[in-house]
């Protein structure tokens, strides 16, 4: 057994370190390894002769025996299940970090050949339009129906006498999509740009004067023109 190793070699070592000048200290230390392997020989013939009565003992002392070696082997494996979760769900953590991250540098990257403002407004249009809610926009147009719903931070409405593609609402910060909007899927795209970028850059919502007006109307179409080109319907 692994005791009677350890012995031959505790022996070995005790008789080299008595010839050592001032080896008292190593001599202690070996007399402790020799009454620790000692306590340890006495634990076990212990543990096994208890096993061995309680197995001998009759069918309750079998059946704590087993409760025993269950409940220990529980423990053990209690100790290692709490581990492995311990360890995925910090792994989960970190993985979900990370994507919140990529995400975050995602949102907040610049698109070639626009400002930080516009390439926001690109990616919100490219949101709005690809969201659940904007079907009921596009189901409100077929069936000829107002209607109004919110997507994200906007309030996005149809209206089907509306005579033009779109209008921009400044105190509910969102916008109006009208029939003429729905020629084609272009129209509809730079519409929703347009709306965007208006309420992201104007200076209307608090009053300007007829030219400033005109001037942001014809900004946010040129505007839409370009960014139509990047938004990837």
């Amino acid at each position: 057994p692994w005791w009677r190793r350890a012995m031959t070699v505790e022996n070995g070592v005790s008789l080299a370190l008595f010839f050592i000048p001032g080896g008292a200290v190593a001599r202690v230390a070996t007399y402790g390894l020799r009454f620790a392997i000692g306590a340890a020989r006495v634990a076990g013939a212990a543990a096994r002769a208890t096993g061995a009565a309680l197995q001998s003992a009759g069918p309750i002392g079998r059946a704590i025996y087993t409760a025993g070696r269950w409940a220990l082997s529980h423990i053990v494996q209690s100790r290692a299940a709490n581990a492995t979760g311990r360890f995925f769900t910090s792994l989960l953590g970190r993985l979900e970090a990370r994507e919140a991250a990529r995400r975050s540098a995602l949102s907040s990257r610049v698109i070639s050949g626009f400002t930080s403002i516009e390439s926001a407004v690109i990616r919100e249009a490219r949101s709005i339009l690809n969201a659940r809610e904007f079907i009921a926009i596009r189901s409100a147009h077929a069936a000829g129906k107002s209607i109004s719903t919110r997507i994200g931070n906007r309030v996005v409405q149809y209206e089907p006498g509306l005579p033009a593609s779109g209008m921009t609402m400044f105190g509910e910060s969102g916008f109006v999509v009208g029939p003429e909007a729905f020629r084609s899927s272009s129209e509809l795209g730079k519409t929703v740009l347009h709306e965007l970028y208006r309420l992201s850059t104007s200076r209307s919502a608090g009053g300007v004067s007829a030219s400033v007006a005109a001037a942001e109307t014809q900004a946010a179409a040129s505007f839409a023109e370009r960014a139509f080109t990047v938004l990837g319907l």
